[in-house]
């Protein structure tokens, strides 16, 4: 399995950000007459698993006088997204937004006993350093690690690639509870679904290129909300029309390997081991760091380029918004009140229109929750409507 190169992003939750490019010195420490100088962050942070998934770990320094925290790489603001970037914040309470300001300054200084946050908030490896505040030399330096999962490089025809992430069988609560803020009826009543075996889904959605490279048509060209770059989703596909896009595959692979998820494995992906509204959580000022949705493409309404986001914890991008995902199942509002399987359910035998997940850039907040769920007719196509391929083993 090829590993993919990925960006690289650690944040320490602050009020100021670091960068590389105004280094510190490095004078040598010269204890002379006084005690040798102690400076440390209790519990390690080489020790603790971190993951891709924007969790903070609290630490607290030990130092014998102030020092100040550098973390490595970083990049501002206005050069994101990267392929490798990495942002710092520090303060002593998790009370603010983790988005860098715009503009950065110095070092934070702290004493001993004061808290610190860090989290790995994109994938990849780095350092964070101790320095003395009075002179910036080095103290202690500890290595970062974030595991992400590794993503599966599958060769398509027309020489497009396809990043595809492993997902592991298991056990999830599927729908909305009650009191879930802008549930829908159609979101419940909640119940257990196992998904029996695992599979591999999109690690991003489809894009305009690895369509055109396997259909060798731009059914997004000439339309309106919608920019053409081989980076941005692919849209204007119908259901019918990606069904003709997966026997292409399949045709070429000589088995049937390539489909779309079903609901319920969509909703398993896309949960991620969460039970909150948005697989990051429940606060709703955090979904512009992971979603393209109403709120932040006032004046871009259009699908963005894929990746630019945050991923859910098991690394899948744009779950959340960008646009709405094409599923495999009928359509049945009624269809999980009762009576249908607990392991692997494919949804209703009948109906008229097929399912689509995941929200997009047109529309509010609680219509990206990781419940919603629609119908649309399967011979429609918007400029807001895409999909995520599944691939079994």
């Amino acid at each position: 399995m090829k590993q993919v190169r990925v960006a690289v992003l650690f944040c320490l939750l602050s009020i100021a950000c670091v960068t590389n490019e105004k280094p510190m010195p490095t004078a040598p420490i010269v204890a002379g007459k006084t005690t040798a100088i102690t400076a440390s962050l209790v519990p390690d942070p080489s020790s603790i698993e971190f993951s891709d998934n924007g969790v903070w770990h609290r630490f607290t320094v030990q130092a014998s006088e102030p020092v100040r925290i550098v973390v490595n790489p970083y990049k501002p603001d206005d050069l994101w997204p990267l392929e490798a970037a990495a942002r710092l914040e520090i303060t002593t309470a998790l009370n603010k937004s983790n988005w860098c300001p715009a503009e950065s300054s110095d070092y934070e200084t702290l004493t001993n006993g004061e808290d610190i946050y860090l989290a790995g908030c994109k994938v990849g490896n780095g350092t964070v350093e101790l320095r003395r505040a009075i002179d910036g030399s080095l103290l202690r330096t500890y290595a970062l690690s974030v595991d992400t999962p590794a993503a599966e490089v599958v060769s398509l025809l027309g020489g497009a690639t396809i990043e595809m992430v492993w997902i592991d069988p298991g056990t999830f609560t599927m729908g909305a509870p009650a009191t879930e803020e802008g549930r829908r009826e159609a979101e419940g009543p909640q119940y257990e679904v196992t998904i029996s075996t695992g599979f591999y889904l999109g690690k991003y959605e489809l894009t305009q290129g690895q369509w055109e490279a396997v259909m060798g048509t731009m059914p997004w060209a000439g339309h309106d909300r919608v920019v053409s770059n081989p980076n941005h989703p692919a849209v204007f596909i119908s259901w019918d029309d990606v069904q003709s896009f997966i026997r292409r595959l399949n045709d070429a692979a000589g088995s049937e390997v390539y489909r779309l998820p079903t609901e319920a494995e969509w909703e398993y992906a896309c949960r991620a081991g969460t039970a909150t509204r948005w697989s990051f959580g429940d606060t709703k000022s955090d979904l512009r760091d992971y979603a393209w949705y109403f709120d932040n493409t006032w004046n871009e309404r259009y699908g963005h380029a894929v990746g630019q986001k945050w991923p859910n914890p098991w690394g899948l991008y744009d779950m959340h918004g960008n646009v709405s995902e094409w599923v495999r199942d009928r359509y049945g509002s009624h269809y999980y009140n009762g009576g249908s399987p607990s392991v692997d359910p494919q949804g209703p035998n009948a109906g008229s229109e097929r399912v689509i997940r995941g929200g997009n850039f047109d529309i509010f907040l609680q219509y990206v929750r990781s419940a919603y769920r629609a119908g649309y007719s399967p011979n429609n196509r918007s400029a807001a409507v895409g999909v995520r391929i599944l691939m079994t083993r």
